[in-house]
């Protein structure tokens, strides 16, 4: 559906509504991130949401303004296979209080206030693996399990 791996010419760019933080330096900030042409409009929808339903001081404290990665064509961890952030169909967010193996016991968006934070993922066709597989609730992906 989205092509091979690393196909840089069937991605675009979408002009994010707030400002983000990179997770590893966030002293630099993100204004635009690198999305497959298939789905960029789904995850610019799902950050306006985001952006119209949280006060920007929410967006904060939540580190819903910290990025941790979309287009990186690579394989998944621990594997062989091509990741979703390869096709450009994937966003991780605030990955430092939603750890790849952390559970919903563990992981901040694993909490029950965060419930709205889903159902706008899901409205905009996003799967977040934490709620699939109660793990990696920094990740959204534009495919299905």
């Amino acid at each position: 559906f989205y092509g091979k791996p690393g196909d840089e010419s069937q991605h675009q760019f979408i002009t994010l509504p707030y400002v983000m933080k990179l997770a590893w330096e966030p002293s630099k900030e993100i204004t635009r991130m690198r999305i497959h042409k298939k789905c960029a409009e789904d995850f610019l929808n799902f950050f306006n949401d985001i952006f119209n339903y949280y006060s920007p001081a929410q967006i904060a404290e939540w580190g819903l303004d910290m990025f941790g990665g979309s287009y990186n064509n690579r394989a998944i961890r621990g594997g062989s296979r091509a990741s979703t952030h390869a096709f450009a169909c994937a966003v991780d967010l605030n990955p430092a209080e939603n750890q790849l193996t952390w559970g919903r016991e563990r992981a901040l968006f694993g909490r029950p206030e965060f419930r709205v934070l889903m159902e706008m993922g899901t409205a905009n066709n996003l799967v977040n693996l934490g709620m699939k597989r109660d793990m990696d609730f920094m990740h959204w992906q534009a495919a299905w399990l």
